[in-house]
């Protein structure tokens, strides 16, 4: 057999599962399951059951004489569908009887509100049945205060689940995978929102920390899910969380890893942690899957959007290379459905991650774990792990993900499936916290350990599904992104090109705008689509706002006299970086101005132009001047103007230049005249 093991921070995205706890302030009294040994019961071990944990007393009344006492169900689960619904039930529902035995329970003298004991309560193995399958197991807590007496009702519950295997059971094949999933949220003007929470995640016990901090420890092959937009974002922040930039970049990148200015706690954090990843990751065993860039909502992009989202493969690639990082493209949508129109619009090498629920059909019995469909590697997951452990407690809790994947583990063995086996535990399950109990399944032989690309490595008998295994619910298309959000991130990126093509340097703004696009068009932004949409307009009105610092100004009116001349216009560049652009007028027929094919204007600086007009028809012109890129898009920036001429016809020259020609001769006659009277003069003298 074999099986894939799926691990998820609590940094990862939420997963729909279901929610055993939305009830649990009736109880006075709230228990946490935090040890259960063993975690998985052998046919022939004798050991009994025990189970430790906390009660703690949320009421504002002492509660004295409380008994928690533990309880088990009589019968098994034996299939994974009856477990899902087992784990669906109410935390009030009936589930199995106490022991009462006073050897098996705790009891606490008295708790006062706010107070916290701890108990542990055992099961004998006797009293839990032979037969191998699923079972409840939990504590119950009752107890008494001066205005409730005891009355046998439950005042506090927490609860399990415990398989029992079989003699023949054998150690599953599985690939531990560590997913590096975050919402990556920006500003307008491009930076890193919600610093806070990415100071905490890169502090020392952080969750982004201890993802590397576990994964230094682990002797045994695990592989990396990573959305590269966190390492990328971890980036910004390491160089003072600058946003959009305008600088030159010939990474493309737009950010300086070498700055040398002094550096806060964040940047110097940031940094240690890129050193940290890069080490990890880039190590030659490292086993890394890249998720396309910012997580996007897959099944939503390639059907509106079908070349960004293979742009978004790309870069996420591009992304961890730049690292020094090498890389395998996955999709792994956090709610495990992918319909099959995705599939061909999605890199050729690209391995698909989808829950086995995501796959029906009627003649794919058992549920392949692995195989090909359209061309593309893919491998199922367990949406029962996925859901988590039952409620009342948190089911993404240490306990909840490590007995919920043994009881998934030992089910796949009853039912002599030997296809692949995926864990994917909740989005609230923490690295830090859980990884002991989760990796003790490893350490008990029950899962034995691999590599995602050992698993996904197609075999022999791999079967090739037909696209109509891959389909949505009418339910689950509603959940995609809307339109509106994919066509508002477009607009954004068109934004960033513009930029792009007006700057006489490049600077990635077009791939910088994509980025900020992609991060809000992520399976993260179903849950807030008007904030996400709101973040990108935000993002394109401050782009659009930088394009207009180029603009154009021209003379109120300007007035030729003849067929030519010239005009004066005034080219602003108001940004810090210099720029190259085309200008155009428009004058219809009646006038023909030229200027300069191109026109670089100096960072925050001005340039004058004077254009030779021709051609200009007598009477008032009106001309448009526009600002164009260098790739001759019009930028919004253009000034209009009339332009007064006078031109005189060739028979009032004439007589002008007869009148003209007249009065010099007079004159000249004149001074003759004046000349001959005085040579007399001086000869009479």
């Amino acid at each position: 057999m074999a099986a894939l093991l799926t691990l998820t921070c609590a940094t990862g995205v939420a997963h729909a599962d279901h929610d055993g706890s939305v009830d649990r302030e009736a109880d006075p009294l709230t228990l946490t399951i935090d040890a259960l040994t063993p975690s998985v019961v052998q046919p022939d071990d004798d050991t009994p059951l025990k189970i430790r944990g906390t009660v703690t007393n949320t009421s504002n009344e002492t509660w004295t004489a409380v008994n928690v006492a533990p309880f088990r169900s009589a019968t098994p689960t034996t299939d994974r569908i009856g477990l899902a619904a087992d784990a669906a039930l109410g935390h009030s529902e009936y589930v199995g009887d106490r022991l009462t035995d006073p050897a098996s329970l705790t009891t606490v003298d008295s708790l006062a509100p706010g107070e916290t004991a701890t108990y542990t309560a055992t099961i004998p193995r006797s009293a839990l049945s032979s037969s191998a399958g699923v079972y409840w197991v939990g504590v119950h807590a009752s107890g008494e205060t001066a205005t409730v007496p005891r009355d046998g009702l439950t005042d506090g519950r927490a609860r399990t689940f415990v398989p029992v295997a079989t003699a023949k059971t054998k150690a599953l094949p599985a690939a531990l995978v560590l997913p590096m999933r975050m919402q990556v949220s920006h500003a307008a003007d491009g930076s890193i929102e919600d610093v806070g929470a990415w100071a905490r995640a890169l502090a020392p016990d952080g969750q982004l920390s201890e993802l590397l901090a576990l994964a230094e420890t682990l002797d045994s092959p695990f592989s990396w899910l990573v959305d590269p937009a966190v390492p990328r974002a971890v980036q910004q922040l390491a160089t003072g969380n600058r946003g959009f930039d305008l600088s030159p970049s010939e990474a493309g990148t737009g950010t300086d890893t070498d700055a040398d200015e002094e550096l806060d706690d964040l940047t110097r954090a940031a940094r240690a942690w890129l050193v940290d990843f890069r080490r990890v990751l880039g190590s030659e065993d490292a086993d890394v899957f890249a998720l396309p860039y910012g997580d996007v909502d897959v099944a939503a992009m390639t059907r509106q959007a079908p070349k960004s989202m293979l742009a978004s493969q790309q870069r996420g690639l591009s992304t961890l290379t730049a690292l020094g990082i090498e890389s395998t493209p996955v999709v792994a949508p956090v709610d495990g459905i992918l319909p099959a129109t995705s599939l061909a619009k999605l890199l050729p090498e690209t391995v698909v991650l989808v829950e086995d629920s995501a796959v029906s059909g009627d003649d794919f019995s058992p549920m392949p774990g692995t195989g090909t469909v359209d061309g593309l590697r893919f491998v199922t997951t367990s949406g029962g792990v996925t859901d988590g452990g039952p409620g009342p407690e948190d089911v993404g809790s240490p306990i909840a993900v490590r007995q919920r994947t043994a009881s998934e583990a030992v089910l796949r063995t009853l039912a002599g499936n030997d296809t692949p086996l995926v864990v994917v535990p909740p989005a609230s399950w923490d690295a830090g916290e859980g990884a002991d109990a989760l990796l003790s399944l490893f350490s008990d032989k029950l899962l034995k350990a691999r590599t995602l690309t050992q698993v996904a490595t197609p075999g022999g008998s791999d079967p090739v599904l037909p696209t109509a295994a891959f389909r949505l619910s009418d339910e689950q298309r509603e959940a995609l992104l809307p339109r509106k959000n994919v066509k508002i991130g477009a607009s954004l990126y068109d934004k960033g090109v513009l930029l792009e093509s007006i700057l006489d340097k490049p600077a990635s703004m077009d791939t910088q705008a994509r980025e900020v696009a992609w991060s809000n068009l992520s399976y993260h932004s179903r849950d807030a689509v008007e904030a996400s949409r709101s973040r990108t307009r935000a993002a394109r009105a401050h782009l659009t706002e930088l394009i207009s610092g180029v603009h154009i100004t021209v003379p109120p009116v300007a007035t030729l006299s003849g067929s030519s001349g010239w005009i004066g216009v005034t080219l602003h560049n108001d940004l810090g970086v210099a720029v190259r652009v085309q200008l155009e007028a428009d004058s219809g027929d009646s006038i023909t101005l030229d200027f300069p094919e191109e026109v670089r204007i100096a960072a925050r600086s001005r340039q004058r132009l004077l254009l030779d007009a021709s051609d200009v028809q007598q009477g008032v012109s009106r001309v448009t001047m526009k600002v164009k890129s260098q790739d001759a898009v019009p930028i919004g920036a253009e000034g209009d103007f009339p332009v007064r001429s006078s031109q005189v016809s060739g028979i009032l020259l004439l007589f002008m230049g007869g009148g003209a020609a007249l009065l010099f001769g007079a004159i000249g006659v004149r001074l003759f005249r004046r000349g001959l009277a005085s040579r007399r003069d001086q000869g009479v003298a």
